[in-house]
């Protein structure tokens, strides 16, 4: 029977095409890793290398076999992990994902301390990315935008529907204001989340439907986006989420924008036909307690 280690030593030989390279790598001698594959060819009937001095040169049937030695060896580190995972979230660790951390710093902290026996454990998690790797899913639990992860492999529940705001910085001229409508802004610089972002593709459809085409002079992620508003004349768009955690401080202004009044809708999603954790389902009844008691 072929061992594991035998596959390794094989995939390392395939990677490397030399003997002398992997032997040390892995410390043992040259000649027990020319043992171990020559017992594997004699098992397999086949010679997986031409060989040239110390040189091996992978032939036909070797690709062939490390096709599938190369899928056995990723479903074995993809079940360790599996069990590790799962070792832990038995353990009281549940592992969220969001795009970025700061809207969420309020909510988590408010979990920490009801929940002292759990640990949270974040990811960033970029709503495409995910959608490309799906089924596979590496966390518990991501929170994104309602529309921004659509997929069979996911199941979903909505807690909270966000008002999209104005942010400027309190030495713009439109501080002073609460509302302001898009004619205004025409011209405004703005500072916009990367096109990866959920909330930018939201704003996008939402601007792009009004007829608003904003002068964009810098797209970064979230925590860029606070330091460049604080050290310009430019504005940006947030959310409730935003707003009610104070991501970017006490010194901005939110104004309402006349022209805009729908509402992005925000989810907890985890994997379809999967059993959360007692954690995990412990944060998921947090989140949805936690925004019920504060509608109006």
């Amino acid at each position: 029977m072929i061992s594991m280690l035998q596959l390794k030593y094989f995939q390392e030989l395939a990677a490397q095409q030399n003997m002398t390279r992997v032997a040390e790598k892995h410390f043992v001698s040259q000649t027990a890793l020319s043992n171990a594959l020559s017992r594997m060819e004699e098992e397999l009937n086949v010679s997986l290398f031409t060989r040239s001095g110390r040189s091996l040169i992978l032939n036909e049937y070797g690709a062939i076999f490390l096709q599938y030695t190369n899928t056995i060896l990723t479903a074995l580190d993809d079940g360790i992990k599996a069990l590790e995972n799962r070792k832990r979230q038995n353990e009281g660790y549940i592992f969220v994902g969001t795009h970025n951390s700061l809207n969420w710093t309020r909510l988590v902290g408010e979990f920490m301390l009801n929940y002292p026996e759990c640990t949270i454990c974040h990811k960033e998690c970029i709503p495409t990315v995910v959608a490309a790797t799906l089924p596979n899913l590496d966390v518990d639990l991501i929170i994104a935008g309602t529309d921004d992860i659509v997929s069979p492999h996911l199941e979903h529940v909505e807690f909270r529907r966000d008002k999209i705001w104005l942010i400027v910085p309190e030495n713009h001229p439109l501080a002073g204001r609460t509302r302001v409508s898009l004619e205004e802004l025409r011209g405004e610089p703005f500072i916009m989340q990367t096109k990866t972002s959920g909330f930018r593709k939201f704003c996008d459809k939402v601007l792009g439907e009004i007829g608003f085409a904003p002068k964009i002079v810098a797209e970064c992620d979230y925590a860029l986006r606070f330091g460049l508003l604080q050290q310009s004349s430019a504005v940006l768009l947030g959310s409730d989420a935003t707003k009610d955690d104070q991501s970017y401080g006490p010194h901005v202004s939110y104004l309402v924008i006349d022209e805009i009044s729908v509402t992005r809708g925000l989810s907890l999603f985890w994997k379809k036909g999967v059993k959360l954790s007692p954690g995990a389902e412990c944060f998921r009844d947090f989140v949805l307690r936690h925004y019920q008691s504060e509608e109006p």
